[in-house]
């Protein structure tokens, strides 16, 4: 939830990590300091590098995590979230994300899992199915083997709709697709 991150940093002692440039330790002293923030600075610093999301539409450890932090920070309506507004906030992000940076591109997949690269659904799971049944769509392996070769475009399976909870998880933000990964080499 917003004004979260920042807090939980700088409890957690983040703020002196030479992960973190000056300017991000400044931030985090001030309890502004975002995993959003840091991935901007990396992606505007090394702009020849490809970075990408692999992402659930409606990730429920992810959800999860969110609702327990909203609660434990008393933001009770924020601890109301479900899938369909946990995903708009996620394209929100990604929206930022794609219009700032050319060498950025994420796969969204359908389902509620929430990691891939260390299971034997990375091998099977699609942007139409993340459960590792025969699917149309396309299929997440392919895609990170695309993205290290810097060949990869964003991937979703759904109707092309602008961002918005009513619409469900089912859809695809046509802000982002189809967006190809530009590393200007």
């Amino acid at each position: 939830p917003d004004m979260t991150e920042g807090p939980i940093l700088k409890e957690w002692g983040a703020c002196a990590l030479p992960i973190f440039s000056e300017s991000q330790q400044h931030f985090c002293s001030e309890n502004k300091l975002s995993v959003t923030v840091s991935f901007e600075a990396a992606m505007a610093a090394y702009p020849k590098v490809g970075f990408g999301y692999i992402q659930s539409k409606v990730d429920g450890s992810q959800i999860w995590f969110y609702k327990g932090l909203a609660m434990s920070n008393f933001m009770m309506g924020a601890a109301d979230i479900e899938g369909p507004d946990f995903y708009n906030k996620t394209l929100a992000l990604f929206e930022e994300y794609t219009l700032k940076f050319p060498n950025y591109v994420e796969i969204l997949l359908d389902g509620d899992q929430h990691c891939y690269t260390e299971s034997d659904l990375f091998f099977s799971a699609t942007t139409a199915n993340s459960d590792g049944e025969i699917s149309n769509g396309t299929l997440l392996v392919q895609w990170v083997t695309d993205f290290l070769q810097g060949n990869a475009s964003s991937a979703c399976q759904g109707a092309l709709q602008g961002a918005d909870p009513s619409h469900g998880d089912d859809y695809c933000d046509k802000l982002l697709t189809p967006k190809v990964l530009n590393l200007d080499r």
